[in-house]
Order: structure tokens, then C-alpha cells, then sequence
């Protein structure tokens, strides 16, 4: 039956409890596990059937109470019964205190035996414990950290552990219930390493001004809270591959001079390195970030690839590489784009490698950021203006798209900029009005027959406008198609001051009337303001065929 205190245990924990429960602790799984070194026993069983250091092997029924039968799951060792089954039933969580007594006190013997290296003690032949499996209480999580403590495997820790602590044993496949690392952002120190292979942080975890001499391993590590280095320095590598963070990521200030791996790590909330050195590759692929993401304000002196990896958010300052300076390549082979906004104010000296996406798929990515750009503006949710950084990106995408040699990128990122631009202006004003007519009939520089194909089509409107005002503005039931021919023949003249094409000049006196009426004044207006239109489109036309075909 399930405990009604089950919806108090987190989703991690009970991933936890059932890989702790694969692993087999019971009874008959400790038959199978190796002991200790220099304990004097085969197995994990034996080592607990001493009831002291010098006697011999008890029988399961002289263990007493030691053993404990759970229906259903066997037999298991009041040392390594949890609170809570990954089922949510209950395990320990309800036991008397008699009970609860007995196993505190079992376990504690077996610790304070291994703190003082007594025979048959829980250690490594380099004279350091090893605890594995364990439902450790705080006050044996005190004791445990007491001693020479080399490794802890499968084991349960329920109180918070300082950095000083945690950097005196490797850590595998354990549950961290409450805060890791340092309180507060004062001086640490210098500490050898830290190693958390597989484990699970329920609480924060964050390390304050340290400086870590060799490796730093955090693979395939969960973290259900805030993960963050403030003002670290990693002599050698920092390995955080596979890791899943639930909450933020954040560095901040440190120096990765051995590099740094998240390759293959999921963020579901925030991912921020930023005042951040990296001396030595630096190692994003196969990243998801969930929200936003920012790398800005640093120096990355080496390669440094996103290659695969993938932003979900396409709100305005969600993925940003402000004043960040790649000083080697940079590698954004993605199945999908990158966000636009990424690239803002970013600085590159050497290559910065992408796939040959089409312009469909960047289409679909910069109208996905401008959207919510438009609706950030709108509901005026936002500190600085959302357009900014997607102008930003632009500006960056199509100097490298020039540097590439690629004239039809960098006409894309022109054009998307310049929809940016316009999107940023105020309604009803004249730029934003202009940028509007550019966009219709030019596609803002990216289209050779827009241009001319208003041309045409603006004449033939307006030989027809011409026609039915020669005509008096009156409709015939059949069509006067010499008038019509003459109007778009006037029209054409004014489009085209050259050429076969020109009315007569009876009709164009009959057109406009009296030279000096008000009539004849706007019909000249129009007609020069069709010639000033048709100049422009022309102009259009021509520098989209100097830009396709990059004359001059």
C-alpha cells in the first residue's frame, strides 16, 4: 500500500531508491558482494554476521533483530533499509524507536571500527574507507567523515557536506538530500579533486572561490537545484558530461584552464558561464538548453563546439554570446539553426563553422524570434529592447557571410535586419511606412522580377486610370480599346521617356484639358509621381541584378 506521504518524494529520489534497488543490498545481495579489503570476511555478509572484530560467523538466526523480512522484497540488514521502497511505500519511516536504535547503533559500531583501522575495518589497502549501499543517518554522516574516507557507493547522505568535506572521498551513484559545496561566496582554498560519478543532489550545490589541482568529475550527475562556481579555478579538466540540471547552471569568474565537457547535458532552467576563461577546449555538444542560455563576457583562448546541440526558447534574450571573444573556431553544427540573438555582439577571429542550412529553415527561426520579440514589445515586458539582440545577430551573421564569401547570406541577414528595424518603429512612421513598400516590391533588395513586375503592372493601372479619365470618367458598354491603348501608352511615356511608346497628342490634350485648371494640375502631379515611382523601381531592379550577380 502506498504511503500517504508519498507525494512528499520527489520524482529523483525515487529514480534513486529504484537504482538503488537494482543494485541489490539484500540479504542474499550482500552473499554476492565483495568485502571490504583486510576485513577478514569473503563477502559483505559474513562482514556483518561478526558481531565483533574477533568473533566468528553468527547464523541468521543469531542475528536477531538485525534482519529484518519485508513481504514481498526479502530479507534485508537494518544497515541498508531506506525510509521509503521507489514505490513510495514505506520502509524504515515508520519504525518504533527500539528499532530505529538498533540500526544506528549497528552501523555505528562498523564506522567507529573503521576510523580507528581496527581489524577487520572498511577500508582500501591505501588505508582509506569504503562504504557502499548505506542508509547513513547524520549523525553517522558525521562520523563517517571523521575518518579516512576513500569512496562511498549507493549510499544515502542526509545532511549538508562543506567543499573541505566532499573533496576527501569519490562519490558514486549517492543521494545528496540537503546543500553541497560552500555557504555563502567567502574564501575557500586549494582542494585535490572532486569526483560525483552518477550521483543525485536533492539540495544546492555550489563551490566559492576554490581552486580544484586536478580533475573535476560531475558526469551523468542530477541536479534537482542550483548548480554554481563562483570564482573557481579548474587546474585540469572539469568534466560535467551527461549531467541534467533542473535548475540553473551557473559560472561565474573561473578559470577552466584544463577545459571544460558538458557534452550531452540537458538545462531545463537557465545556463549561464560568463567572466569565465577557457584555456583549453571547450566542450557544448549535444547540449539542451530548455530556457535560456547565456556565454558572454568571456575568453575562450581554444576550439569551442555546439555541434548538435539545441535551444528551445526563441523568447527575446534567451540564448546571448555578448562580448565574448572566440579566439579559435567556433562549431554550430546543428540539425537546426542556432538562434539568430545568439550571435549579438559576440567576437570571433577565426572560423566560426555551421551547417549549410537553407533559407527556409533560418525563414522559420528569425520569424520565431521576432514573433515574440513583437509580443515582448507589445506588453512591454522587457528591460532593453527586445528587437536589439536579433538586429545584433544579424549584423554579426552577415559580416561573417562576407568573410565566408557568401553574397546570398549576407543578403538574407540584410533583409532580416532590416525586418527587425522596421518591426522596432513606432506605427504610422514614414521609415517604418518606406521599409514596408521596399519589403513589397523588393523584398528588400533580394528579389530580381518584384521590382519589375510592379513596373509593368503599375503602368498598365495607371494607362487605365489615364484611359477612363480621358473618357470623361464615364464607362461605355464596350470597351473603347483605342482609348485604353492610348492611356497605357501615355502611361508607359511617363515610365519609359524613351522608346515606341507615346499617345496622341489630340487625346493628350483632350486628357489634360486646360494647362492652367486644377484638373489638368493634379493629372500632371500624378503622372510625375509616376515617373519618380517607376525611376525607383528600375533602380530597385537593377541592384538586385548587381547583387545576384555581384556587378561593380
Amino acid at each position: 500500500m502506498t504511503d500517504p506521504q508519498h507525494s512528499l518524494l520527489s520524482k529523483e529520489r525515487l529514480e534513486w531508491l529504484k537504482k538503488w534497488e537494482e543494485a541489490d543490498y539484500s540479504w542474499d545481495g550482500l552473499a554476492s558482494k565483495k568485502a571490504p579489503w583486510n576485513s577478514g570476511s569473503d563477502n559483505l555478509q559474513d562482514f556483518w554476521r561478526k558481531a565483533n572484530n574477533t568473533a566468528g560467523l553468527r547464523a541468521d538466526d543469531d542475528m536477531g533483530q538485525e534482519l529484518v523480512d519485508f513481504e514481498g522484497r526479502g530479507v534485508y540488514h537494518v544497515a541498508y533499509v531506506p525510509d521509503y521502497w521507489s514505490d513510495g511505500t514505506p520502509a524504515k519511516v515508520h519504525w518504533d524507536d527500539e528499532q530505529r536504535l538498533l540500526a544506528e547503533h549497528t552501523l555505528l559500531k562498523k564506522i567507529v571500527a573503521a576510523n580507528s583501522h581496527s581489524s577487520g575495518a572498511y577500508f582500501h589497502d591505501d588505508k582509506r574507507v569504503e562504504y557502499g549501499g548505506l542508509i547513513f543517518s547524520e549523525r553517522h554522516q558525521v562520523k563517517v567523515f571523521e575518518g579516512n574516507v576513500g569512496s562511498l557507493v549507493h549510499c544515502n547522505l542526509p545532511s549538508a557536506l562543506s567543499i573541505g568535506v566532499v573533496a576527501k572521498a569519490d562519490f558514486t551513484e549517492c543521494l545528496f538530500e540537503e546543500f553541497v559545496g560552500q555557504e555563502g561566496i567567502g574564501p575557500s582554498g586549494t582542494v585535490d579533486r572532486l569526483y560525483f560519478h552518477e550521483c543525485t543532489f536533492l539540495g544546492e550545490v555550489r563551490f566559492s572561490n576554490t581552486t580544484i589541482q586536478k580533475s573535476t568529475f560531475l558526469g551523468e550527475s542530477i541536479f534537482c537545484k542550483k548548480l554554481t562556481f563562483w570564482r573557481c579555478n579548474f587546474e585540469e579538466l572539469a568534466n560535467l558530461e551527461l549531467i541534467d540540471c533542473g535548475s540553473d547552471f551557473c559560472a561565474y569568474k573561473c578559470a577552466f584552464v584544463g577545459g571544460i565537457s558538458l557534452n550531452s547535458s540537458r538545462f531545463s532552467d537557465g545556463f549561464s558561464i560568463k567572466n569565465c576563461q577557457i584555456s583549453d577546449n571547450a566542450d557544448f555538444e549535444n547540449l539542451s538548453f530548455e530556457n535560456w542560455m547565456s556565454l558572454n563576457s568571456s575568453d575562450i583562448s581554444c576550439r569551442c563546439t555546439f555541434a548538435s546541440s539545441t535551444w528551445t526558447s526563441a523568447e527575446p534574450e534567451s540564448a546571448s554570446m555578448e562580448d565574448t571573444t572566440f579566439s579559435d573556431s567556433l562549431n554550430l553544427v546543428c540539425n537546426t539553426p542556432p538562434p539568430i540573438q545568439l550571435f549579438a555582439n559576440a567576437r570571433f577571429k577565426e572560423a566560426v563553422i555551421m551547417s549549410n542550412h537553407d533559407e527556409k529553415d533560418w525563414d522559420v527561426q528569425f520569424k520565431a524570434e521576432l514573433k515574440n520579440a513583437d509580443v515582448a514589445y507589445k506588453n512591454k515586458q522587457f528591460v532593453r529592447n527586445p528587437y536589439d539582440s536579433i538586429i545584433g545577430g544579424c549584423q554579426v551573421l552577415q559580416t561573417l557571410a562576407r568573410i565566408d564569401g557568401n553574397s546570398n547570406k549576407e543578403f538574407l541577414w540584410h533583409r532580416f535586419e532590416l525586418v527587425s528595424r522596421r518591426n522596432s518603429i513606432p506605427r504610422f512612421n514614414p521609415e517604418k511606412i518606406f521599409s514596408y513598400i521596399y519589403s513589397v516590391t523588393a523584398d528588400y533588395g533580394l528579389s530580381i522580377p518584384r521590382p519589375f513586375a510592379f513596373l509593368v503592372i503599375s503602368a498598365v493601372v495607371m494607362g487605365l486610370l489615364f484611359a477612363f479619365i480621358a473618357n470623361n470618367g464615364a464607362v461605355s458598354a464596350s470597351a473603347d480599346w483605342d482609348n485604353i491603348w492610348q492611356g497605357i501608352s501615355f502611361s508607359f511615356s511617363r515610365t519609359f521617356p524613351i522608346g515606341v511608346f507615346g499617345p496622341d497628342q489630340e487625346w493628350v490634350e483632350r486628357l489634360l484639358g486646360n494647362g492652367s485648371s486644377f484638373s489638368s494640375i493634379v493629372i500632371r502631379s500624378v503622372a510625375t509621381l509616376q515617373t519618380f515611382g517607376s525611376v525607383v523601381l528600375i533602380y530597385l531592379g537593377v541592384m538586385s541584378v548587381r547583387r545576384k550577380f555581384k556587378i561593380g
